[in-house]
């Protein structure tokens, strides 16, 4: 039998089991102060410690060892001879039917260089106990505000002037987004404040950044209260490529610059658990977010993840989001044979039935199976694409995302089909099919809290809370992103959902914009014209079939509680929704579905004249449209607010709504 092999972390002498209760909480906000005021020799020593165990590491998935030992300690990233750019602190390549315990162990990116805590390639079958990742400097722009200047900005637009905070980035202007936070004084955590954004100003001097409060700031903002905004640096993070089987207990990350937990690949195996995985800020820290991107982000996975016992909390991004991509039609040959382009590696063989949409409203043309593919020249259809991209634009107002993995092919049907250039072809075997979701906890502040194209899944027994836009969305992305597959045959059972979408909706985009996503549960598709991806047109096609939504509480939601579009087979059944439509009459205007651009006239029918009313203010618990064989049966609202319509609103193009309350 071959031995586990271990490696002392930095600082510590050799820790057998029985020692370890004696390690102090590598959890803690004191850890992470010692960690920001290591000295020169610490850091090495923790770099050293790192290449270290890396080579006991590789040398023992050589030896096909059953077991490894990663013993408590710090380690951070390290230089082989020769290396430059992207780099890990620990790699672990191919492990197979290994335990690998990191209790007490705890993985430092700088954040200076792109590069993730710990990356997992081409493992199986293996688990992993323990493992921590965390940043040495937060990828976000953080300080604390020392002094409000009145009117500092321009008329009635106070300048707000902050101290940055060690351990934080001093880049002026972040890349990615930007998104924000304002923590106040007694700890609370508000995600995209509205009127407070950063500023640039070249007069500062170092260790200040400026923000500007657009009006007063005199009763919102005070002195000594944190502000912060994200900086997407590539850095930190775990990272799964192509791997399958994996098993996570305690997987724990506290700050990363991209996706805080990722699941990537080309047609990887999946079927990863993560069992009482936290992504949250380091307890007792005053670091307001964790991640300047998704919580947990996966795609590409033949199988879903399933999550049991999971907390995720305070990123900047959707909290989870499981999706794979969507294929498009750049040109149909003479003979109808399609050349697809696929956005990260194909993601279909022979036999697999894709399921065939027209642009770009995703009108269904059936399914067929492929029957034959064979590659297509590469710099041929990358020029392929780009004349898409600018069709798209010129012909439907929206921008179709770049290729992330490129691959192109000639693909053969088992039927004739109507497809044409810029069509969609959706596969569904590498869309993180059968994800399994229970009792996970996600709250304050992630944009959704979860977003799911995965079919075949179950989410159950979960509490979504505080979340800024909405809840739990089933939503292909068919836009900018082509994101799928379609997530058909999904159970929402028994999940509670509090205050879901805290933040300002519809006020600082186009016209044209429902946020239904905005609201606690939503089958929403994301439809052109752009005005942003996230954002709700209604039209009249079928998307998703046979879902089920029992058993939830919806407490105090902001918007649409449950919204039902573009669904067939669809089954609402004992929810309870208390105190809906919490926002105020400002934002709650912006879900006037007669405003122009909601009703794609380009793509849907007239409107009959006795549904504008409804559709003015569809302030409804279960709001249908688009939509058949809906079933309705056992649901209530309780302490409904004096705007509140009905249980039930029945919007345009619907078939039969079978309603039985």
């Amino acid at each position: 039998m071959a031995s586990a092999i271990g490696l002392v972390g930095c600082g510590d002498n050799k820790v057998d089991n029985q020692q370890a209760d004696a390690i102090p909480d590598h959890h803690s906000d004191a850890h992470l102060q010692r960690v920001l005021n290591w000295t020169d020799a610490e850091h090495q020593a923790a770099s050293d410690a790192a290449r270290k165990l890396q080579e006991d590491l590789n040398a023992a998935i050589a030896a096909k060892a059953e077991s490894f030992r990663i013993p408590p300690g710090d380690y951070t990233e390290w230089m082989a001879p020769g290396q430059s750019g992207h780099r890990s602190v620990l790699s672990v390549m191919g492990a197979e039917n290994m335990h690998i315990d990191a209790t007490g162990a705890t993985f430092w990116t700088s954040g200076d260089q792109p590069g993730a805590a710990v990356v997992f390639a081409e493992c199986k079958n293996s688990t992993v106990v323990g493992l921590t990742a965390d940043m040495i400097k937060s990828p976000f722009v953080q300080g604390v505000v020392s002094q409000i200047i009145p009117d500092g900005c321009s008329p009635g637009n106070d300048k707000i002037l902050i101290d940055l905070e060690k351990g934080f980035s001093a880049q002026a202007r972040p890349s990615g987004v930007g998104r924000t936070w304002h923590m106040r004084r007694d700890g609370t955590a508000v995600a995209y404040p509205g009127k407070l954004g950063p500023i640039a100003d070249a007069e500062l001097p170092p260790g200040k950044a400026a923000w500007m409060y657009r009006g007063t700031a005199a009763g919102d903002v005070e002195i000594g209260d944190r502000l912060s905004v994200h900086h997407m640096n590539g850095s930190g993070g775990v990272i799964m490529i192509n791997c399958g089987g994996m098993n996570f207990t305690d997987l724990t990350v506290f700050s990363s610059g991209q996706f805080c937990v990722w699941e990537q690949g080309v047609r990887s195996p999946g079927g990863n658990t993560y069992t009482r995985m936290k992504i949250v800020p380091r307890p007792g820290s005053t670091r307001v977010g964790v991640g300047a991107a998704d919580g947990f982000h996966s795609f590409n996975q033949h199988k879903g993840p399933t999550l049991i016992n999971c907390e995720i909390a305070r990123t900047h991004d959707d909290g989870i989001n499981i999706h794979g991509f969507i294929n498009v039609v750049v040109e149909v040959l003479p003979d109808g044979r399609c050349v697809l382009a696929s956005i990260h590696g194909r993601d279909y063989d022979i036999g697999t039935e894709l399921l065939l949409r027209q642009a770009p409203a995703m009108k269904p043309l059936g399914s067929a199976k492929v029957t034959a593919w064979e590659p297509f020249d590469k710099a041929e259809g990358l020029k392929l694409y780009e004349r898409m991209q600018e069709r798209y634009k010129h012909e439907f107002a929206t921008p179709i995302r770049g290729i992330i993995y490129p691959e192109f092919c000639v693909v053969s049907f088992d039927r004739p089909t109507e497809l044409g250039a810029l069509d969609m072809a959706i596969s569904q075997e590498y869309t993180g099919r059968g994800t399994r979701i229970s009792n996970l906890h996600i709250h304050d502040g992630c944009n959704r809290g979860m977003l799911l194209k995965a079919p075949d899944s179950i989410i159950e027994g979960s509490r979504f809370e505080n979340i800024s836009f909405g809840g739990l969305a089933l939503a292909t992305g068919v836009t900018a992103y082509l994101e799928g597959g379609i997530p058909n045959n999904t159970k929402i059972l028994g999940n509670t959902l509090v205050n879901c979408g805290t933040q300002t909706f519809g006020g600082e985009f186009a016209d044209g914009v429902i946020w239904a996503m905005w609201g606690a549960i939503s089958l929403s598709p994301c439809l052109p014209p752009f005005h942003q991806e996230a954002f709700l047109h209604l039209t009249p096609q079928i998307l998703y079939e046979n879902i089920e939504i029992r058993g939830n509480r919806i407490i105090d939601t902001q918007g649409l509680p449950i919204f039902i579009g573009n669904s067939r087979g669809v089954t609402v059944a004992d929810n309870v929704i208390i105190r809906p439509f919490q926002a105020t009459p400002e934002k709650l205007r912006f879900l006037d579905l007669t405003r122009p651009g909601v009703i794609e006239q380009k793509f849907a029918p007239p409107i009959a004249p006795e549904l504008i009313s409804l559709l003015r203010e569809p302030f409804y618990g279960i709001f249908v449209s688009a939509s058949e064989d809906v079933t309705l049966t056992g649901n209530r609202v309780e302490e409904a607010p004096a705007n509140f319509k009905g249980l039930l609103g029945i919007g345009p193009w619907n078939g039969k709504i079978h309603a039985q309350e």
